[in-house]
């Protein structure tokens, strides 16, 4: 699995504070799930409690077209702009192997900002890592703590200004 997220900055910066945090995440948090084809990851609006982790196969992302909730608790933010996919005025991103979703999850309480289905034409390999699992390991590694609270203080305040979606990183945070 650390082939699969060891390229990802948040992750990369989890091995550089404390292997055996990163150990525990990759190897006992993350969970394997197989999304067949035509199924539906994730809805816009649904409380968020999962990160994902693409590692085979594509799927589509479409965020929502309007201004909406995106942080609990009362933040207001608009979907990313990104250019029409087809005539139906929807805005499709393509999710591609190794693309992570719902990073936000793990620093804010989160809704889903769009839908993320599978392509009619393969399946999609998941990665899942839940938020409230992350949340208490976190809590039991002082130094990961110190490190990742700040991040967290970091995360939100970029979100305050920013209008991002579910496929939006923190590395612009680090």
């Amino acid at each position: 699995r650390w082939l699969a997220v060891g390229k990802v900055l948040v992750f990369e910066a989890m091995h550089e504070v404390n292997i055996k945090f990163a150990n525990r995440v990759c190897c006992d948090l993350m969970q394997n799930e197989i999304v067949m084809p035509d199924d539906s990851v994730f809805h816009s609006g649904d409380v968020a409690h999962t990160v994902f982790f693409t590692t085979h196969g594509t799927g589509i992302y479409t965020p929502r077209n309007s201004t909406h909730e995106a942080l609990l608790g009362g933040l207001t933010f608009g979907s990313a702009v990104a250019r029409p996919a087809d005539n139906t005025g929807m805005l499709n991103k393509r999710v591609l192997a190794g693309t992570l979703l719902c990073e936000a999850v793990l620093w804010v309480r989160w809704a889903h900002q769009g839908d993320f289905e599978v392509d009619s034409e393969n399946q999609v390999f998941l990665l899942r890592l839940s938020c409230d699992e992350f949340l208490e390991q976190v809590a039991r590694f002082g130094d990961v703590s110190m490190v990742f609270g700040p991040h967290a203080t970091r995360v939100a305040e970029y979100l305050n200004r920013a209008k991002i979606d579910d496929m939006w990183c923190s590395e612009y945070c680090f």
